[in-house]
Order: structure tokens, then sequence, then C-alpha cells
């Protein structure tokens, strides 16, 4: 082989060696920075053809090295030490740049008498792109080690606060947000969300299907990544969320983080967000179990101080001998208790239908009228007078915020209410008052209703003992209040004419029918004969007087009355009143009659009776009953309906009312009959007091 075919033979082998290093070759020249000589991977990391490169220099395509001046000095660098590497930037044909590896070489070659710099310039794009996503990496776990540090000590609620804030904080990204659950509805919604500095929240657009997505990543607890959203068209002045990624949390619910560009969340940054995702669960997870055992601890203690007290109040009842001394002791510990602010405890009277306080503590007598007996107290009144209507326990839970307390929330407020229990004292058949506490915060604790509602009864009991231990020993009687709404002659006749009725008397009649005299207000006498002409049952009606009271009126009726139920049951009534529709009767029975019995036996005639109050009374040795029994023993009901008539029609007055001619007219009599039957009576009455013959 010829020396010349032998150096071609060379010069290929080392050209087709140039070629196929993966790095990129320059000679250059250190005098000028013109491009000797490249290979083929720097044409094709650069763009340029190898024509093309060779007619460049060093600064075209290093940004390191953008001047002569600035070769220059570098070569100078390179002869002294031989050999350098260093990081560097080159740019492509189409101006894009890259980062690169130079390894620098100065070489001299004696037989040439000259020197040449060789560089191999690697491209480190990848490594460069791994070496950011290791520090992003790094500087996220070092903000979610803050962030973490942040929730360690959170409770649930700023849990809630915080978590879009750091996970937007920690991933970088332009939004997050926190769909949290609503374990009382049921339901998922966005609680809280957090947006980067550079985008304006109110321009975020999410993507329309993001509350099904939302859910069903909580219900299926899978993660769910789209890069590509769709629907996420540009409209003018907003940011849509061109990828997103959904993290559930348990039970808490889910995390969603996106960005406004497509293909943002790579296999590393999903990593990142689920990290981020399992630190707040465990967190809140955390924070829950500390808030519970918090609220456990504080319920223990509750209800210790809460069986302390219904305890002392146990004692209390056991040795008060009074009626006055229970109502003082159960309002003074409830009101010393840290559990409530003050208590009252309240008489109910169902013909006012008002309740008056009868025993306070913990608030002034002044505060306490204000608040009880003030203008704007009317719901309030209401709610008292529900609980001892229905028997049931009434809960005001907030007295600033439930709009029921709008009239009496300022009151309320200034003696310290933030909420208000109302407990009947009921036993048996019998209401006893009503006992209201309120307490030093709202939303009163559904076992605490449950204790105060067991202590109305324990009070109820403890007065009912007490009051029969004193009807024992005085001359007392049984005072009730009734009510009912059957539709009996009176009431119907009230609701018709829309007045209200007073009852005065009645006195059955022979043929069994009942005279009734009653007093109507409110209203013309034409009315109410009118409308007693429309009645199957009100045989007769006759005004017998018209008064500043009302007009009195005597009825004859072909069916029994309420006040006849009661009076054949042994009542005696009190008054009996019918407004709207309802009458409320009050009667007495004596002490020793058994309530329920009477009770049992109104209803079989009046199923809808309600008693609404009992209570004891104690009487002078009652002279005026057994006169009244005297008097109906003696008497004829024929006397008795004329001597009631004549004096409730004003017969006895001066100057009379009515004349006996009126009155006889009225009943349908001769006058000599009427007058005949007025003066056996009159006799009769007079015997009963001046003669000595029990008979006479």
């Amino acid at each position: 082989m010829t020396e010349d075919r032998k150096r071609e033979r060379d010069h290929a082998l080392f050209r087709t060696l140039f070629n196929y290093s993966t790095d990129a070759v320059f000679v250059e020249d250190p005098r000028t920075g013109e491009i000797l000589d490249v290979n083929d991977t720097a044409t094709r990391q650069l763009g340029y053809s190898r024509e093309e490169l060779l007619d460049l220099t060093v600064a075209d395509i290093d940004t390191e090295l953008p001047t002569m001046e600035d070769y220059q000095a570098f070569v100078t660098n390179l002869k002294d030490d031989g050999h350098t590497t260093f990081d560097g930037t080159h740019r492509r044909k189409d101006g894009s740049t890259f980062p690169v590896e130079v390894n620098v070489s100065y070489i001299e070659l004696d037989q040439l008498e000259r020197g040449y710099v060789l560089a191999l310039s690697r491209d480190v794009t990848e490594r460069k792109r791994a070496e950011e996503r290791i520090r992003e990496n790094e500087a996220a776990l070092e903000r979610l080690n803050v962030g973490t540090q942040e929730l360690i000590d959170a409770a649930p609620e700023e849990m809630r606060l915080r978590t879009a804030d750091i996970a937007q904080s920690v991933l970088d990204v332009e939004y997050a947000g926190l769909w949290l659950y609503d374990e009382t509805i049921g339901e998922l919604d966005e609680y809280a969300s957090r947006t980067s500095p550079e985008i304006d929240p109110d321009t975020v657009q999410l993507p329309t299907n993001l509350p099904d997505r939302v859910w069903q990543t909580f219900v299926s607890d899978d993660v769910d990544i789209e890069n590509d959203v769709e629907g996420s068209g540009r409209e003018t002045g907003t940011a849509p969320l061109r990828s997103r990624v959904l993290v559930p949390l348990g039970r808490h619910g889910v995390i969603c983080v996106g960005s406004t560009q497509s293909d943002t969340f790579d296999d590393r940054l999903v990593d990142l967000v689920e990290t981020v995702a399992t630190t707040v669960e465990t967190a809140w997870n955390r924070a829950d179990g500390e808030a519970n055992l918090k609220q456990q601890n504080a319920e223990l203690a509750r209800v210790d101080r809460l069986n302390i007290l219904i305890r002392e109040i146990d004692q209390a009842l056991v040795r008060a001998e009074t009626v006055e001394s229970i109502d003082e002791a159960v309002c003074e510990h409830l009101a010393e208790s840290a559990l409530f602010e003050f208590a009252w405890i309240g008489e109910f009277d169902a013909a006012g239908d008002t309740v008056a306080a009868r025993e306070w503590a913990g608030i002034d007598g002044t505060s306490l009228e204000q608040l009880t007996t003030s203008e704007e107290s009317v719901w309030y009144e209401s709610q008292v007078i529900t609980a001892v209507r229905t028997d049931e326990v009434q809960v005001v839970a907030d007295t600033a915020t439930d709009p029921r307390a709008s009239s009496w929330r300022e009151a309320a407020l200034e003696s310290g209410a933030r909420s208000c229990i109302c407990i009947p004292l009921v036993y048996g058949e019998s209401i006893y008052g009503v006992l209201v506490v309120y307490g030093r915060t709202p939303q009163p604790d559904e076992r605490n209703v449950d204790v105060l509602s067991e202590l109305g009864e324990t009070i109820a009991h403890a007065i009912h003992a007490v009051e029969t231990r004193v009807t024992q020993h005085t001359d007392s009687v049984v005072e009730l209040t009734l009510q009912t709404t059957a539709e009996m002659p009176l009431v119907r006749l009230s609701l018709e004419t829309d007045c209200v009725i007073e009852f005065e008397g009645a006195v059955p009649r022979d043929d069994g029918d009942m005279t009734v005299f009653f007093t109507a207000k409110d209203v013309s006498p034409n009315e109410v004969m009118a409308a007693s002409e429309q009645s199957l049952v009100i045989k007769e009606l006759s005004q017998l007087a018209q008064q500043d009271t009302g007009s009195k009126f005597k009825a004859r009726l072909a069916t029994s009355t309420l006040a006849s139920k009661l009076l054949e049951q042994g009542a005696t009534i009190r008054s009996l009143n019918i407004d709207a529709g309802t009458a409320t009767a009050v009667v007495e029975l004596p002490e020793a009659a058994d309530v329920r019995e009477f009770v049992e036996g109104v209803k079989r005639d009046v199923p809808d009776l309600d008693l609404l109050a009992r209570q004891s009374q104690t009487r002078p040795p009652d002279k005026e009953q057994r006169l009244q029994t005297t008097f109906k023993q003696r008497l004829t009901p024929r006397q008795q309906e004329i001597l009631q008539l004549a004096y409730r029609s004003g017969y006895f007055e001066s100057p009379r009312v009515q004349t006996g001619k009126e009155l006889s007219d009225a009943l349908d009599l001769s006058q000599s009959t009427f007058n005949y039957h007025l003066r056996g009576g009159e006799r009769k009455l007079l015997a009963m007091v001046f003669d000595h013959d029990p008979e006479a």
C-alpha cells in the first residue's frame, strides 16, 4: 500500500469516528474563533449544515462568548491550563438555545507550527431538566415541611381554610381548591380555593364537568388526572384550566389542583400532589381525633357537673316543705351552676292565657319583668305557654340568631342568655307551672334538654306531694282549668257570631231541656238572635238585659252543655268563658275527689277536653257550697229557673231592670204563675235562714 493510500484510509477512518461521536465536536482557530471543522452531531444539534457552520465563528453559537474579545480572553486562559470543562449555552440556527457541557483542549501541532482549539460539546438538556426537577422536588418538599408544621397544631376548622393555600404554595400551580364533604346534607362543594399571585382569582374558569368528576373521585377514592381538559376554550378575560388532578382526602373531601397549561402533570408532579394530599389527610384525621377527644372530655365533665346539679336539686326537693321552698331551691341551684345563666318558675293562668313569674334567681326582678312582660315579648310568652299547653319542652337554640327570638333578643342578650329552655311542670293530669332556664352558650346539648325534662317531672311530683300533705290538714279544694273546642251549642254560637260568651248559670227543666243564662260580648243582640234561629238545639232565646258589659240572654237548649256535664260530675263552676270556638272552664272539686276519674267522666261526652292546670286552693269553711247544695235540694227546677232569671235579669235591682210582667212574658207564663213560683222560692230561701227546722 502506497503512503497516499494509507493516509486516505486513515483520514476516512478518522472522519467516520469523528462523525459517530455522540458529542458535538468543534475544531476552532484560536486566533479568529472561526470554526474549522465539525462532526455530524454538531450539525444535528445546531440545525446548520456543515458548510454553514464552517462559515461561522464561536461567537455565533456560544452565548457565553458573544464577542471576539471574550473568545481571545478565554483562549489565553486555555493556553495556560491546556484543558477546561464548563457549562454553557449554545444557540441553534432557529435562535433557540439549549444547555451544554463543553470539554475544551488547546492543542499545538509542531509539524504544522500552529495551535488549535478542540471542543467537545454535550447536550445536557435532559440532565438539566432532571436536576431542575430534583431542585423543584426538594423545594416543594421543603415547602410541604413548612406547611406540615403549620398543620400540626391546627384545628379542623383551620385545616379547612389552610388546605388550598398549602396545596397551591407547595405545588406552585396556578390553582388549588378544597372540595369539602358536608356529612349533614351529603353534598360535596368547593369550600376554599387559592390561585397563584400572577392570576386574578375571578378569571379562573373551571371545567364545566368538574363537580361530577370531583364527586366520582370522592366516591371511588381514586386519583383522576386530565392533561388536556375538554371544554376549556379560552374566553376573553378568563384563565381556563387546561390540565388538572383530583386527589381524594378520605372522608373529608377532594383536593383539586390545576394549571392553565396542557400536559402540566407528569408522574413526578402527580406523585407530589398525592404526597400533599396524604399529608393533609393525615393531619386532618389527627386534628379530628384530638378535637373529638377534647369534646368527649368536655362532655364527660359537663355530664358530671349536670349530675351533681341534679343530685343537689333532688336533695333540696326532699327537704322542701312548701311550694315556695321548692321554687326557690330549684331556681337558685340552676342559677348558681356554671351550666346556666339564670332561671325562673312561672304560674300559668289558663283563663287569661298568661304566665306570671312566681320565683327566680340569677336575674333581678326588673330585668325579668322586661324580658317577660314587655310588649315586645309576645312570641316569647307564647313559647312558654306552648310548653304548658303541649306538655312538651320548648327550646330556643340561639337567641342571637333564631328569627323567632327577634322580639325579645335584646333583653335576653343583655342578661347573658344565649339559649332558652321552657320545661312544663307536669305530674299525671296536673300542670304545676313552667320552669324557664337560660343557657350561657347557644345550641344547648340535647342531653341537657332531656335531663331538664326529667327534672321538670321530678319538680312537679314534689309540688304534688307538698300540696297533698297540705290538703290533708286544711279545708281545701282542687281547682282545675279545663278547655275544649267541642261543638256544643254555645261554642257554635260563639263561632258563628264571633263573640265572647260568659256562662252565668244553668237550670235543668222538667221536660229534660236545659235553661242557660249567659252574657254575649262584642256583638249586637240582633246578631245573636239571628244566629240562634238557625240552630236546631236552641229552642228559645230571649234577651234579658243590655248592659255595658254585654247582652244577657236566657236560652232553652234541647241538648246538654259543657256546664251540665261538669255539674253532673259534681264540680262547682267558678267561670266558663267561650272565645273563638274555645271554651275554658275553671271548676272546683272537693279535696277528696279523684281528679283523673272526674276528667275521664267528662271526656266520655267531651272527648277533646284538655286539663290545662291543677292546683290546690285553701278555702274557708265552705258555707257557700253547702248553701248551694241545699238550694238545689229544696227548690223545684221551676223555682230555681225563675229565681235565677229574676236575679240575673235585674228584677231585684232598684230600680228594677226588668219587671215581673217582662219576665213572665219571657218565660211564656202568666204573671200570676210567675209570681207564684217566685214567692214560693223566696219563702223556702228565707226558711233556710230563719227556721231551725232543717226540713222547713
